[in-house]
């Protein structure tokens, strides 16, 4: 993308980015990391706890939610192990497969209540197929913020800049 002339380059996978700081080394063009975008948007609102939904990578190791907190001061809440587990089976073996089972969209709302009794302001939808089963009327009173959306925003705005 470099030597093609690109502007930027961003990486539209939550999961992904956890080799960003590989596939950033010794590049000239600026790349859009995903928890800039989303963590700004979050900032914007005030919000200082937040959870974290995604794949099981996402949730389980720290690249994420360690930049959301020392850039941006934001604390991430993820589901325990079940909820982990129930979360990553629900991406890949039903939305990535277009099936949306009114049993599923029932468990992440649980574990977002749940996230939310242990005081998360807001969501993070850290995975691009869960606005597909979750959406904001969902949860009217507990913002959610879709990284893609936001991602895609903040590059279109670099872009017209």
């Amino acid at each position: 993308l470099e030597r093609g002339g690109s502007d930027a380059y961003l990486c539209v996978s939550n999961t992904l980015h956890r080799v960003a700081e590989t596939f950033t080394q010794g590049r000239s063009i600026p790349f859009l990391h995903i928890v800039d975008a989303t963590g700004a948007a979050i900032r914007a609102r005030g919000l200082q706890r937040v959870a974290l939904l995604g794949t099981k990578p996402v949730m389980a190791t720290d690249y994420l939610q360690r930049r959301y907190a020392e850039h941006y001061g934001i604390e991430t809440l993820v589901p325990d192990a079940q909820g982990q587990d129930d979360v990553d089976r629900i991406i890949f073996d039903e939305l990535c497969r277009g099936r949306f089972l009114p049993e599923s969209k029932a468990r992440y709302l649980a574990i977002v209540d749940e996230l939310a009794s242990r005081g998360a302001e807001g969501v993070i939808l850290g995975c691009t197929e869960i606005p597909l089963l979750i959406q904001q009327p969902d949860r009217p009173a507990l913002p959610f913020f879709d990284t893609v959306e936001l991602h895609v925003e903040a590059a279109v705005a670099f872009a017209l800049g």
